[in-house]
């Protein structure tokens, strides 16, 4: 299989060197490497093609944020598997081998990685969907030693170091650019469920991720994206007739939260992101999902979704 990494970066001159380096020392070195340059002013593109000319590099004139770099280059790329990578992160060498193993399933659609901090506890085992329509990180806090010792399947990918099939991806719309950056990558998780796709996790699949290096310069804009963004993953991917079951649920989640922020002296811009994500909708063009789909791949992974380890449900194949 023929395997490109895509590595959206705005202002990352300083993160992507040693980002590049590693994915150089891979024992299953890419076929090829697409950096997407989110319209920086740090004269990235003019660097890249000094230091690494063998890049491939897809100049955007405006930041699109991760969803909407990581779709452009996914549209640039003609690979089997397509990798997303932040530039702030540090794949180990066996990344992309491991990952690769996985796809000896047709419905395999994606591989989650094993994110690291800096100091080695796990950020993210892939992503799980809980009975209170958010998304999660599976193992968050976490030592490497309580991971698993085989592929899992995992709810979905996290969207920094993440493998999809292409055509898979392409077939569910891949990211939805109106995201920006925060729950793209379980609004996809969702789709491809939707669509008949698992998604593995491997445990030798190995990403150390420095953590937020891009958002943590807006902070504001990070807080604001995340709470507009997780309404739009709930509302838009769950069938408008379990609006009134699920929907008290989702609420008193969002109730808790707001609260939380409130005593923080956030309350106001998250109530400001709420209301952007009614007046917004997702640029994706979208089907209602259905409730016989949804009774069978979502609605099992939500009781799950209490449990923050992955669990393996059915046979794949």
């Amino acid at each position: 299989m023929r395997i490109d990494v895509i590595i959206p970066s705005w202002n990352g001159r300083h993160l992507l060197g040693s980002c590049l380096d590693a994915l150089a020392a891979q024992t299953r070195v890419a076929d090829g490497i697409v950096v997407v340059d989110n319209g920086s002013t740090d004269e990235t593109d003019a660097w890249l093609g000094s230091e690494y000319p063998r890049i491939r590099v897809v100049r955007l004139s405006t930041n699109a944020g991760f969803a909407g770099g990581a779709q452009a280059g996914a549209e640039a790329s003609c690979a089997d598997l397509i990798a997303f990578l932040n530039n702030d992160a540090r794949p180990h060498q066996a990344w992309l081998a491991t990952a690769e193993s996985v796809f000896g399933w047709d419905a395999v659609g994606s591989c989650a990685s094993v994110i690291l901090s800096p100091e080695g506890v796990v950020e993210s085992a892939g992503l799980r969907w809980t009975i209170w329509g958010v998304g999660r990180r599976c193992m968050e806090g976490r030592l490497t030693c309580q991971l698993p010792p085989h592929a899992v399947e995992v709810f979905g990918a996290s969207g920094g170091a993440a493998i999809y099939r292409r055509d898979a991806f392409m077939e569910v719309g891949g990211f939805d650019r109106a995201y920006f950056a925060q729950d793209e990558d379980i609004d996809l998780a969702l789709r491809l469920r939707y669509a008949g796709y698992s998604c593995l996790l491997h445990p030798g699949a190995v990403v150390e991720h420095l953590g937020g290096q891009t958002l943590r310069r807006t902070p504001g804009l990070l807080l604001s994206l995340a709470q507009r963004n997780l309404e739009w993953a709930f509302w838009h991917n769950t069938p408008w007739v379990l609006w009134p079951a699920l929907g008290p649920l989702h609420g008193c989640y969002q109730i808790a939260s707001l609260l939380r922020h409130i005593a923080a002296g956030r309350g106001r811009a998250v109530s400001r992101a709420k209301c952007a994500a009614v007046r917004v909708r997702p640029s994706l063009h979208r089907r209602t999902p259905r409730l016989g789909l949804f009774a069978r791949r979502i609605a099992p992974w939500m009781v799950i979704g209490f449990m923050p380890w992955p669990v393996t449900v059915g046979k794949l194949g």
